[in-house]
């Protein structure tokens, strides 16, 4: 089986963690702060917080902008369950934002329509949460437009777009546009740590707000202030630190992002060039930016036909995604069929296509021809 993603990983990665093993720290060693520094070059933040995962990392953002049960929240519809779960971890209310159908992903003209609503019914939001839809970057300059307009703080949940640029050239993840970003290392994300998150942001209060509450609320820094034994736990916090082992391959791994954003860029354009345009439509990134293709999706009329030939002909295609408000979870709190219309309809009949570094031409070949051919096929 072709999967839709997968790590790629060499003899460099197995050398440093080896090193690691064999002569470093294993947890609360030098490698994070090594990790976070290599990671905060690379996008252009002054200041990063390395954690277990992306979720873990969601949960701080939310905490460090002070989410609570009077939070309100607004996440896409159309994102994996930890955007707004992390919220309700808090307590905050979650409301869903509809998506654009040519990108996947929620714009800010349509986060306009939605905040001039709300405003006139009095139930702004605290907080928004945008997320880059299969690494494609949204127009964060014009949601930061609106952030200063209705007073609301901004998470950018980047776990599909390390790599990926605005319309300006900057790297997602610079938080030039936002409070807080938010990365996610799994195994089928642009770079891995086995699994593992980063939290970015400009703010060096809410970064090491993010640091104490990663480390069950204990503030270290009273080490230069005392005994070298003592600390206080200033905050409730939690045990999300990365360890030493997986921020080794984090280092490495941050070294090839470019080569790999390349490498999936050149896969896109060969889907956009061979696949059948006339029965298969697109979802690519607005102009002007660069997109880390972390995923390639498409819609397909007969969505389940189609995916069933394929993952039958050995193709590992994926969904992305059900609309997270018609899970079990969140039907519970309320949310019924008919919340976000586009996010709805994109759900039926989306199917991402395999994308990793490592696919080859000949794999590439045979998922575009079997594609399009099942796309002809009257079943």
């Amino acid at each position: 089986m072709i999967p839709y993603g997968k790590h790629s990983l060499s003899q460099d990665e197995i050398e440093v963690v080896k090193d690691v093993l064999e002569n470093g720290w294993l947890t609360q060693g030098p490698k994070v702060g090594e990790f976070e520094q290599a990671i905060s070059e690379f996008v252009g933040s002054p200041y990063s917080c390395a954690v277990t995962n992306a979720t873990s990392a969601l949960h701080l953002s939310y905490l460090a902008l002070g989410a609570n049960s009077q939070t309100v929240v607004w996440v896409p519809a159309n994102t994996f369950v930890a955007s707004s779960n992390a919220a309700a971890m808090c307590g905050s209310k979650i409301e869903f934002l509809d998506i654009d159908l040519k990108t996947g992903s929620t714009t800010p003209e349509l986060l306009k329509l939605k905040l001039n609503e709300s405003k006139a019914s009095n139930t702004l939001p605290d907080i928004v949460c945008i997320v880059h839809f299969a690494g494609h970057p949204v127009n964060m300059k014009e949601v930061q437009k609106l952030a200063e307009e209705y007073k609301f703080r901004v998470i950018e949940d980047a776990s599909h777009a390390i790599g990926s640029t605005y319309t300006c050239g900057s790297y997602v993840g610079s938080c030039k546009y936002s409070d807080l970003t938010v990365f996610s290392f799994h195994p089928v994300k642009i770079i891995t740590t086995g699994e593992g998150g980063m939290i970015t942001g400009k703010s060096k209060a809410l970064v090491d707000r993010c640091r104490v509450l990663r480390s069950h609320g204990i503030d270290r820094d009273l080490h230069s202030r005392g005994d070298s034994w003592e600390f206080d736990q200033t905050l409730l916090g939690y045990n999300y630190r990365m360890t030493d082992i997986q921020a080794a391959l984090g280092l490495v791994q941050t070294s090839k992002i470019s080569s790999f954003v390349l490498k999936r860029n050149a896969i896109a354009d060969r889907y956009i060039s061979e696949i059948n345009r006339d029965l298969i439509d697109l979802i690519l990134p607005i102009e002007n930016t660069v997109s880390s293709y972390h995923l390639f999706p498409i819609i397909v009329e007969r969505r389940k036909e189609v995916f069933c030939t394929l993952r039958k002909k050995g193709i590992g295609v994926s969904v992305h995604y059900r609309p997270v408000y018609l899970n079990t979870y969140y039907r519970s709190m309320g949310f019924r069929e008919g919340s976000c219309p586009n996010a709805e309809s994109f759900y039926a009949g989306e199917i991402s296509l395999p994308i990793f570094p490592d696919l080859t031409y000949d794999e590439q070949s045979y998922i575009i021809n079997e594609l399009n051919r099942a796309c002809i096929t009257r079943f």
